[in-house]
């Protein structure tokens, strides 16, 4: 675990130092103020402060989801890009740590997005009243489901020579995964079930937008994070000794 926080540390300098965590960032939190402002405060008609803060969390969800690709796609495609792959993967660091390290330095960018967002959801306390547990488990969500999206596009990122193949295969199934609910919609049991079941935000993201928290919900991201994690070593691996 130590050797991972060596290489996320690593990683943070170097975002730091550059440009690229900085615009990710300015941009997310843009996108999210005018969409928060256009379909939450600025939204005709009352509206109930939960309503509100549902509008604020879709479109968390929505930018954490692109920051996470961005990040992602990139992890192990860039470093391959430069040269320092073979730098990196010959180092006397175990393969799962040097891909954990590159989720966690990911994690910590996803949470500096989300901390510089705190204020739009206050901002809901100037015209009502928003319960502190709504909010954290709405943040939770979010970054559940960017830590999901972040370990798939490093398990591409593993896969392709290229950032740009690994937004590529990393788009295609973080989207595929997206639009699952929506063919859940219009086939019958049991696939319409399944198809729910692995749909990567309606039905597993809705209950943290509302403030329900709810453990399988938890595992089901967690549960992705895992997974590509796994399949980013072995992959990973395999091109190490190749």
């Amino acid at each position: 675990m130590r050797t991972a926080w060596i290489v996320a540390a690593r990683d943070l300098r170097a975002m730091v130092r550059g440009w690229l965590a900085w615009v990710l960032i300015a941009g997310a939190l843009l996108v999210e103020g005018l969409y928060f402002y256009a379909f939450g405060l600025g939204a005709e008609g009352a509206k109930l402060s939960g309503d509100v803060l549902l509008r604020f969390f879709d479109g968390a969800s929505a930018t954490a989801i692109a920051v996470a690709l961005v990040l992602g796609m990139r992890s192990f495609a860039a470093e391959r890009e430069r040269g320092t792959l073979v730098l990196l993967t010959t180092a006397p660091v175990p393969t799962r740590d040097l891909v954990l390290g590159k989720l966690l330095a990911g994690l910590v960018v996803l949470a500096a997005l989300q901390a510089g967002s705190l204020h739009m959801p206050a901002l809901v306390l100037v015209h009502g009243r928003v319960a502190p547990a709504h909010v954290a488990i709405g943040y939770l969500g979010v970054m559940l489901l960017g830590g999901a999206c972040l370990a798939i596009g490093i398990f591409a990122s593993t896969l392709a020579r290229s950032q740009a193949v690994a937004a590529v295969v990393a788009a295609v199934i973080v989207g595929a995964l997206l639009l699952a609910w929506m063919v859940a919609r219009t086939a019958e049991p049991p696939w319409s079930d399944g198809l729910a079941a692995i749909a990567l935000h309606h039905a597993h993201q809705r209950p943290f937008m509302r403030g329900v928290l709810r453990l399988e919900h938890v595992v089901y991201y967690v549960g992705v994070v895992v997974t590509s994690q796994l399949a980013a070593a072995r992959a990973l691996h395999a091109r190490r000794w190749t």
